[in-house]
């Protein structure tokens, strides 16, 4: 697995060396730019995005829009599109998935795009269902945006095992 965001440097040469190696390339393509609309993104297996982020990349408004636009692009591309209170959409050619937000008490929700990415990735590259891997990212998520700062809390995979059971 390859994850990359578009702060990345070299982002088009490590999208083509990625191919190359055959990797799964996950992108978060924040912040979109005019530089990442000109990449070559038919290389990129999951594109995990903000719905603002989706947006601009795709000059599409609606969460459905924005996953439609995507594929169209890149047809055999995985779509997360991460939408905060509203929860996520996974987005495939043949699959739509829709995972709502767990409940928080919203400290600072800075990192918390971040931490829903890194669970999800890692939960698919670990071989989970899309199922198991964006409940544990929006677990994760809302945890994280219950405590201040981006980097001074991440969740540990235990407790967001057993956290939100009824």
């Amino acid at each position: 697995w390859l994850a990359l965001q578009n702060e990345t440097s070299c982002l088009p040469e490590l999208l083509r060396l990625g191919k190359e190696q055959g990797m799964t390339i996950a992108l978060i393509p924040s912040p979109v730019d005019g530089e990442l609309e000109a990449a070559d993104l038919s290389a990129v297996s999951y594109f995990i995005l903000s719905r603002y982020d989706g947006s601009a990349l795709t000059g599409k408004q609606a969460p459905d829009e924005i996953c439609g636009e995507l594929l169209r692009r890149c047809p055999e591309a995985h779509v997360v599109l991460n939408m905060g209170a509203a929860g996520s959409l996974y987005c495939t050619a043949r699959q739509t998935l829709h995972q709502h937000a767990y409940p928080s008490q919203v400290v600072d929700p800075t990192g918390a795009g971040d931490i829903f990415a890194g669970y999800f990735i890692a939960r698919m590259a670990a071989g989970e269902k899309p199922e198991r891997a964006l409940r544990s990212a929006a677990k994760a998520a809302a945890l994280s945006t219950a405590h201040m700062g981006a980097c001074e809390y991440v969740p540990t995979p235990q407790e967001v095992e057993n956290a939100y059971r009824l």
